[in-house]
């Protein structure tokens, strides 16, 4: 079993109008991860639906679930989400862009699911629907640029 630790520290150093530097600086938290997850993938220059993360994967020995996840990658992607893919309450796929360098964490696989409307009103961090989790991540690359993408998840 592969563990890990996840050490957070974020530093925002602002200048407001007058010149002031001020500077917000949270603790640094740290997590114990068990059952680490970690893939690195190469992106094709125009990749489309990519899947860097399936449950149902046995041959990559993909986690069903995961409690932390943490994406970077060097180029500018799009990173889908996609909740309820059997659509049994409403297919829901939330779409974030992905900045070359900077990371994405998520602190759980958590989502909701919309069953009433077609097509769905609620994306998957709304106030409606129905608790669901997220069940495969994609990523496609828009601007004809290869590069790399790190993939880590675990449990807590």
């Amino acid at each position: 079993m592969t563990t890990g630790t996840i050490k957070h520290r974020h530093i925002v150093e602002v200048t407001d109008l007058l010149g002031n530097v001020v500077e917000y600086d949270n603790e640094a938290s740290f997590l114990l991860l068990t059952d680490v997850y970690t893939r690195h993938f190469n992106i094709a220059a125009s990749a489309n639906n990519l899947v860097i993360w399936d449950p149902t994967d046995q041959a990559a020995a993909a986690p069903s679930s995961f409690d932390y996840l943490f994406i970077r990658s060097t180029i500018e992607l799009l990173l889908a989400l996609i909740v309820d893919e059997d659509d049994d309450q409403g297919m829901v796929p939330m779409t974030t862009k992905l900045k070359a360098g900077h990371g994405y964490t998520l602190g759980s696989d958590f989502a909701l699911a919309d069953g009433a409307a077609v097509p769905p009103t609620s994306d998957i961090f709304g106030a409606d629907g129905l608790d669901d989790v997220i069940d495969r991540l994609e990523v496609e690359e828009r601007n004809g640029v290869a590069g790399d993408l790190l993939l880590i998840m675990g449990k807590i």
